[in-house]
C-alpha cells in the first residue's frame, strides 16, 4: 500500500516539475506536437489575401541572361514594385535583405529609394545580430527612434545595437523589421517573434511591423506559436521571373489587378538563395512563406495560444490519481490500462480539436507519466502477485498436491486466497495403534525416522486421491476433502483413500517384520459444515479446518479400536452407499455428543 502511495507522489513531483520548473518531455512533446501540426496543415489551407512572388530557380536562371547572376541590380526590384504598388496592394513586404549601396549601379539603389521611401505600405527587413557577435554597431540614443524601436523605461544610456539594417533611405522609414528566427533546441522553426528587446529597445519583427501598419493589436509577448493553415505549396504564389516578364508588357497578360487589396511579400525559395528552415510542416520550408504565416496568424488573430498550465496540471494529476486509485482500489491493470487508453484517445481528440480553436493543449507530458506510473504499478502488482504466488505454492504445497496448486495458479484461482468460510468437508482422522508402547521401547531418533517414512507414503495416498493434509498430531494425521478446491465427490475419495492407507499400513509393516516393530492404524471419517481457511494469529497461520465435524471424525476415529481400521459416519456413508460395500456396526456413544452415532466400515467392491 505504502509502495503505490509512493509510486503515485513521485508521477505527481516528475509531472509537477515537467510543466512548471524543467520541461523533461519536451523533445518527445515537439515531436508528437509537430505531427499533429503537419497532419492538421494538411487539411487546411493558408489565409487567401497574403500571395507571394518567389525568387525560385528558374527565375534565376532566367533572368540570368539579361540582369547577370544573383544578386540583380537593385533597379530590377524597383522595377517590380512600381509596377505592383500601380495595383494598389495593401501592402508589399521584401523579404530580401539591402544592405550595402551597389557601387557598381548606384542608379539602381537610387531607383528603388525613390520608388520606395514615397510609398508607406512597402516594408524591408533587418537582421538582429546575437548579443556576442561583432558587426556594425548602431547607437540606440540617435537611431532608435527613427527606425521605429520603442523604447521601454529599462533602456540603458548609451546602448549600442549589433545589427544588419537595410539601406539608410529605406531604414529610416522606420518601415523595418527583425526577420530574426527562433528555433527550438532541436532545431526546428516553431515561434516567430514579434520583437527582440536588446539594453531595454524593443526590435518589431518585420510580421509585427506590418500588422501594426495594417490596424492590428500586437499581442504584449514576446513571440506567437505559429499556427500552420497548410503547406508551403499550398499558398498563393507565383515565379519572380513570370510576373516581372509579365507586368514589363504594356498591357499584363496574366498578372493585371492580382496584387490589388492584397499583402505581397517578396522573397527566395530557391535552395541556392540558403533561406530555408525546418519547420513541423516542412525540412525545406521557405523563408517567406514563415513570414507570410506569422504574418496571417497575427492579422486573423490565428496563433496558437498555450493551453493554461493549472488547466493542463489539474487534468494530469486527475489522470494520475485515476491510475492510481484504480490499482489502490484492487481494480488493477486492466482497469489502469482502459482508464489510460480511454484517456489518451479523449487527450489526443482534445488536442486535435484546440488546434482548430487556436489552442495548443500538450500531448505528451501527462500520458507520458501516466504511462510510466501505469508501468511501475503494474510492475509492483506483478512482483506482489508473484511473490503470494510463491507463498501460496510454500503454504498449500505442505496441504495439498503441488501439482494441483500449479493448476490453481495457472487458471488464477481465486481459492488460493483462502479466507475463512463455511464449507462442506469430509475429515479423515488416521492414528498408529500401540505408538505409546513403540516409543518406550525405540531410541526418539529411531521413532523420529519411522514416523517420517509412514507420513511421506500416507501423504503421497491423501494427495493421490485429492484430499489435503492438515495437520501432523504426534503419530496421528488429520487430513480434509472439499477445501480448497470444491469436491463433489470428497466422500467416495475420503473412504478411498482411507482403504489405501490400510493397505500401505499392511506394506510398510511387512517392510518392518525384521525390526521387531508391529503396530496398526484406525481411522475414521465424518463429512458436515466446517470452518476451513487460514485461522490464527497475524504472524502464524495455518490452512485448517474447525468444528463439530472435525471433533466427531477425531472421535470416530477412536471407536475403530476392537472394531474396524475404517469406521465411517452414516452422513459419509450416505453420499457414496453405491460405491462401496458397507458394514454396518451399528450406533456408538461418542464423548460431546448427546445422540449416539451409527457407524459403517467401508469395504472395496467385491471384498
Amino acid at each position: 500500500m505504502r509502495v503505490r502511495w509512493l509510486l503515485l507522489a513521485a508521477a505527481v513531483l516528475l509531472f509537477a516539475v515537467d510543466r512548471l520548473v524543467w520541461p523533461l518531455t519536451q523533445p518527445l512533446e515537439f515531436m508528437a506536437g509537430d505531427a499533429m501540426l503537419q497532419a492538421h496543415a494538411a487539411q487546411g489551407a493558408p489565409v487567401p489575401g497574403i500571395l507571394l512572388i518567389n525568387i525560385d530557380e528558374r527565375s534565376l536562371s532566367e533572368m540570368a541572361g539579361e540582369f547577370g547572376r544573383w544578386p540583380w541590380p537593385r533597379s530590377v526590384h524597383a522595377e517590380l514594385l512600381e509596377k505592383i504598388l500601380a495595383q494598389q496592394p495593401r501592402a508589399v513586404v521584401f523579404d530580401i535583405q539591402f544592405t550595402d549601396y551597389d557601387m557598381q549601379n548606384p542608379a539602381g539603389d537610387k531607383y528603388l529609394i525613390d520608388v520606395a521611401v514615397p510609398a508607406e505600405n512597402v516594408f524591408f527587413p533587418l537582421h538582429v545580430l546575437p548579443q556576442s557577435d561583432a558587426g556594425p554597431a548602431l547607437p540606440l540614443d540617435e537611431w532608435g527612434y527613427r527606425l521605429g524601436f520603442e523604447k521601454t523605461p529599462a533602456a540603458v544610456p548609451g546602448a549600442e545595437l549589433d545589427l544588419v539594417p537595410a539601406l539608410r533611405p529605406l531604414s529610416e522609414t522606420g518601415r523595418v523589421g527583425a526577420i530574426s528566427v527562433i528555433e527550438d533546441a532541436d532545431g526546428v522553426l516553431r515561434r516567430y517573434a514579434l520583437y527582440f528587446e536588446r539594453a531595454g529597445w524593443r526590435v518589431p519583427s518585420l510580421p509585427a511591423k506590418v500588422a501594426a501598419y495594417l490596424g492590428i493589436d500586437i499581442p504584449s509577448r514576446g513571440d506567437i506559436r505559429l499556427h500552420w493553415d497548410g503547406r508551403p505549396e499550398d499558398r498563393e504564389q507565383y515565379s519572380y521571373a513570370d510576373v516581372f516578364t509579365d507586368l514589363a508588357r504594356g498591357t499584363p497578360e496574366s498578372f493585371d489587378g492580382v496584387f490589388t487589396d492584397t499583402i505581397v511579400i517578396i522573397g527566395g525559395n530557391a535552395p541556392s538563395l540558403y533561406d530555408l528552415k525546418v519547420t513541423p510542416v516542412s525540412n525545406v520550408h521557405p523563408g517567406a512563406d514563415i513570414l507570410a504565416t506569422a504574418l496571417g496568424d497575427l492579422l486573423h488573430d490565428d496563433w496558437l495560444r498555450p493551453m493554461p498550465t493549472w488547466l493542463v496540471l489539474l487534468a494530469g494529476l486527475l489522470l494520475l490519481g485515476g491510475i492510481g486509485w484504480s490499482f489502490h482500489a484492487g481494480h488493477g491493470m486492466r482497469a489502469g490500462g482502459a482508464l489510460l487508453a480511454v484517456t489518451a484517445i479523449a487527450w489526443t481528440l482534445a488536442a486535435w480539436w484546440a488546434l482548430h480553436a487556436d489552442w495548443l493543449l500538450p500531448v505528451v507530458p501527462a500520458l507520458f507519466y501516466a504511462v510510466l506510473l501505469y508501468i511501475a504499478l503494474g510492475l509492483y502488482q506483478t512482483l506482489q502477485e508473484r511473490a503470494a504466488r510463491d507463498r501460496a505454492v510454500a503454504t498449500f504445497g505442505r496441504f495439498i498436491d503441488p501439482r494441483v496448486v500449479a493448476s490453481l495458479i495457472r487458471e488464477g484461482s481465486d481459492v488460493l486466497n483462502a479466507q475463512p468460510e463455511s464449507r462442506e468437508v469430509t475429515v479423515l482422522f488416521s492414528d498408529i495403534r500401540g505408538f505409546t508402547t513403540l516409543s518406550e521401547t525405540r531410541a526418539p531418533e529411531e521413532i523420529v525416522h519411522l514416523l517420517n517414512r509412514y507420513f511421506a507414503r500416507q501423504v503421497d495416498v491423501i494427495f493421490r486421491y485429492h484430499g489435503t493434509v492438515d495437520k501432523f498430531i504426534g503419530d496421528a494425521i488429520m487430513a480434509f476433502w472439499g477445501a480448497p478446491v470444491a469436491n463433489p465427490d470428497q466422500a467416495e475419495h475420503a473412504i478411498r483413500a482411507a482403504l489405501e492407507m490400510t493397505r500401505v499400513v499392511r506394506e510398510f509393516r511387512d517392510e518392518l517384520a525384521e525390526t521387531g516393530i508391529d503396530f496398526d492404524i484406525g481411522i475414521g471419517l465424518h463429512t458436515g459444515q466446517a470452518v476451513v481457511g487460514f485461522i490464527g494469529a497475524e504472524h502464524r497461520l495455518d490452512y485448517t479446518a474447525i468444528g463439530d465435524t472435525v471433533n466427531l471424525a477425531s472421535r470416530i476415529e477412536g471407536q475403530t479400536k476392537g472394531v474396524a481400521r475404517v469406521l465411517v459416519s452414516d452422513e459419509t456413508q450416505a453420499r457414496c452407499a453405491d460405491k462401496f460395500h458397507f458394514i454396518d456396526h451399528g450406533e456408538f456413544t461418542v464423548k460431546g455428543r448427546a445422540r449416539a452415532v451409527r457407524l459403517y466400515e467401508p469395504q472395496e467392491e467385491g471384498s
